[in-house]
């Protein structure tokens, strides 16, 4: 049998937060993507700054990066093992 080798994703589709692919990723104030869960259970802590740049943020809005997340989603489909392998 052929030995599958775990694929691996691209750096920019892993949460820097949850180091899991990301399915929502979301943008903070200083443009790091990270997953919407993550992020908002790491604002929940009262933290304001960004996790990965340590930057203070002015605000804890966040934006759905919508090309990224299709990204995410075109690579998720292209990368499924099928049935037939």
């Amino acid at each position: 049998a052929m030995e599958v080798l775990p694929l691996l994703e691209p750096e920019e589709f892993i949460c820097p937060l949850s180091d899991e692919l990301m399915a929502n990723p979301y943008t903070t104030a200083v443009g790091v993507s990270y997953e919407l869960t993550a992020i908002k259970a790491w604002f929940s802590k009262g933290r304001m700054v960004d996790p990965s740049t340590k930057e203070a943020l002015q605000t804890t809005l966040l934006t759905e990066n919508k090309s990224l997340k299709a990204k995410i989603q075109a690579w998720r489909r292209d990368n499924t093992p099928t049935e037939d392998g």
